[in-house]
């Protein structure tokens, strides 16, 4: 009767690490994921930017419009800047397009 009972709390003890590694990796993998997701939002926002440069105007871009496509999120949304900015002539053409 005592081997069980220390088999069980060897099996319980066993367990708890158990669900704990698989907690810890399931945490690292949600966490990884946010970063991934992250870095592409951030590199998307970099690319409108430079389409927005090199639209043949040699204005700086205005810093309102910078903050507002750098914190921007929405992988969808950005989505669609993007390809607005690759058509757009100008940045005006862009901001009214989009509603910026």
């Amino acid at each position: 009767m005592a081997e069980v009972v220390r088999q069980m709390g060897l099996i319980r003890t066993i367990r708890w690490f158990y669900d704990g590694y698989w907690r810890a990796k399931r945490d690292r993998w949600a966490e990884d994921e946010y970063v991934r997701d992250e870095g592409k939002a951030e590199g998307r926002a970099e690319d409108i930017l430079h389409l927005l440069e090199h639209t043949g105007e040699d204005q700086e871009l205005p810093e309102s419009l910078i903050q507002k496509i750098k914190s921007e999120r929405d992988e969808k949304t950005l989505k669609r800047w993007l390809l607005s900015a690759a058509r757009a002539k100008s940045v005006e053409q862009f901001r009214k397009q989009e509603n910026l």
